[in-house]
């Protein structure tokens, strides 16, 4: 996690729509750190994991988004899931949908997060669980 000039950084909690309690936001060094670029770690390495922190090293880079639902949907990863790293506020509810728990955000940002999270309501990509999934094309491919 890329500490800011005055070494501040906030653990947001997605879900709640809310900073961490201080004596939470300990919880901001993860188990696992993982960036766009790198394989998702085996599944025996996953299962002892409790936190994992997905870095987005530029803003067009989306593989963090797979990332995080392969974690969830195919490893069964159940532990904190964190964004660190080039997103923004408008991207607050696509990373709830795709399983990330918390984002790594500067105190200057926390109320763009916290108004985002509560005002974007609006679903522009289809998720893996929908008809649409692009999971299910591929597993539908493979049958020919």
């Amino acid at each position: 996690m890329a500490p800011v000039e005055d070494g501040s950084l906030i653990l947001f909690d997605l879900a709640a729509s809310d900073r961490l309690a201080d004596g939470e936001s300990l919880l901001i060094q993860p188990d696992y750190s993982l960036s766009t670029n790198d394989d998702v770690p085996d599944a025996d390495h996953i299962a002892r994991l409790s936190s994992i922190a997905i870095v987005f090293p530029v803003f067009s880079d989306g593989r963090g988004f797979t990332h995080a639902r392969r974690l969830r949907t195919i490893f069964g990863f159940t532990g904190q899931l964190i964004a660190d790293g080039h997103i923004i506020p408008d991207q607050a509810d696509y990373l709830f949908r795709c399983g990330f728990t918390h984002v790594v955000v500067t105190p200057d940002r926390l109320g763009d997060w916290q108004q985002a999270r509560r005002f974007i309501r609006i679903h522009f990509q289809s998720m893996p669980n929908s008809r649409h999934s692009r999971l299910d094309s591929l597993s539908d491919a493979s049958s020919f």
